[in-house]
């Protein structure tokens, strides 16, 4: 649809058109020398009424001009189909009688503020870049010379003038602009990855302490239980008069020990249960009722076809790589910046003769003195730091998984030998060594120290396994695959 910028610019600022006003003035019946007057008041609005219409077509033009497309432009589709919240789906899964481990993770990695936080970085990393990417602005002139000041003040009698500057970038800067943006946005996507990654590791790892910290606890109360069985025991041998009353005594503190080791490890447990909130999102978090078991091994593969993984897919080594990209493109932007825009103008005069000039100009900056040197030299320093980090990314990721892996083999092995060899031994001691002080062949020290020996072997073991989820998630952060477990 085409629209007369005349008639919409006289709309606009309630300026009558040459017909309407002649018509009307025709019908008034004017003499010769008033339509004289009339006719030049009529050419003079005219002819401003064209100036009026070529800002006005300026200022359009400006309006109409397509807007530059944010980072997260959505389907329209996509805008109308509103998803649940992640509040309204951590309430879907906090209805759940249980809450395992992956609803842990989930509930984390919809519910963690520094979570949240990382994903907003995606979208502010470009911004920067974003500003060398866009087109100048131009620049609107209005000029008016000669203005009486003296006699009639008349905008008549003045030259006046109208016209437009543009700035054009050279060199190639807004499209190497637009890479960099586009490589920023890559790069803080990775170190999102790397730190859901690792936020999540810290969760598993929290859940895992949950589970051990509540199998201490049952264990300190079996032990409490078991010391109260033999105080029991104890004290009807004392009444009997078959043992001293220092094995009464023996006993009695043994018993005040355990049940204080129960109240130190339900206080464990409860902080246990706080932290992995903390880590959830909440401190408060509404719930505390996490299942699961602790698994006594796993399956991992071959170090070698490990190391071979993390070389592929590692996000810290892929980071890496992607900063050394960025640095090139920052120095293809330092280099596109060695040549200054041109600027270009048109202005259009017209005075009270109406004589009309058009003027144009072009500035073209000679790059003699300042060439960008400094931003580039620093841009190249960047670029070897970004090549010498790929190297230590790599490295360092091939060592974590090194010295993980061998920690993950020996502590496996330590936790097959407490459940295998060390436990039943304790166990099989503790069972002959009651039975001997029934019958009157060992003495309540020898009781305790069989005690003693059961419990700390089953707080060792219940702690190597805490060390074991401990590598293992450790281990699978590094890798990024899961490892199977064996319970």
């Amino acid at each position: 649809m085409k629209i007369n910028a005349r008639a919409l610019t006289a709309l606009a600022y309630g300026i009558p058109t040459r017909t309407s006003a002649m018509s009307r003035f025709q019908e008034a019946g004017g003499a010769s020398d008033s339509v004289r007057r009339y006719k030049e008041r009529a050419r003079r609005r005219r002819r401003d009424l064209h100036h009026s219409s070529l800002l006005a077509l300026f200022l359009a033009a400006g309006c109409a001009a397509p807007a530059v497309p944010t980072w997260n432009d959505m389907d329209a589709r996509d805008q109308a189909f509103q998803g649940p919240t992640p509040r309204e789906q951590a309430g879907e899964i906090l209805r759940r009688e249980q809450l395992e481990l992956q609803d842990v993770l989930r509930l984390a990695d919809l519910l963690n503020p520094r979570l949240e936080s990382i994903r907003k970085d995606i979208d502010l990393a470009p911004l920067d870049a974003w500003n060398d990417a866009l087109f100048p602005n131009p620049a609107l002139r209005i000029e008016v010379e000669e203005f009486p000041l003296e006699r009639k003040r008349d905008l008549g009698r003045s030259e006046r003038g109208l016209g437009l500057s543009q700035s054009f970038p050279v060199g190639g800067r807004l499209g190497a602009a637009s890479s960099v943006a586009e490589k920023e946005r890559e790069v803080a996507a990775l170190r999102y990855l790397w730190e859901r990654r690792r936020i999540l590791t810290e969760v598993r790892q929290s859940f895992q302490d949950v589970l051990a910290a509540r199998r201490n606890l049952e264990l300190a109360r079996q032990t409490a239980d078991l010391a109260k069985q033999f105080h029991d025991l104890t004290e009807e041998r004392y009444n009997a008069q078959a043992v001293p009353e220092m094995e009464l005594l023996k006993a009695a503190v043994n018993l005040a020990k355990a049940q204080a080791d129960v109240r130190s490890m339900e206080a464990a447990a409860a902080v246990a249960v706080k932290r992995l909130h903390a880590l959830i999102g909440d401190v408060d978090f509404p719930s505390d009722r996490f299942t699961g078991e602790l698994a006594v091994q796993f399956e991992a593969p071959r170090l070698e076809a490990l190391r071979g993984q993390v070389l592929l897919t590692h996000p810290l080594i892929e980071l890496a790589r992607r900063e050394k990209e960025l640095a090139e493109r920052r120095l293809e932007l330092a280099r596109a910046k060695r040549l200054a825009d041109v600027d270009v103008e048109a202005l259009y005069k017209w005075d009270e003769s109406d004589d009309r000039i058009l003027e144009a100009g072009l500035s073209v900056p000679l790059p003699l003195f300042n060439r960008n040197q400094a931003e580039i030299a620093a841009a190249e320093v960047r670029l070897r730091q970004a090549e010498l980090g790929m190297q230590e990314a790599r490295n360092s990721a091939v060592l974590a998984l090194e010295e993980t892996y061998r920690r993950f083999e020996a502590s496996q092995s330590r936790v097959t030998t407490y459940r295998e060899t060390i436990l039943p031994k304790a166990e099989q001691a503790l069972g002959q060594t009651d039975e001997g002080y029934r019958a009157g062949k060992f003495s309540y020290l020898d009781v305790l120290d069989a005690q003693q020996t059961l419990a700390e072997a089953r707080i060792a073991y219940v702690s190597a396994l805490q060390d074991l989820h401990t590598l293992a998630a450790e281990l699978e952060k590094i890798t990024g695959s899961e490892l199977r477990s064996v319970r």
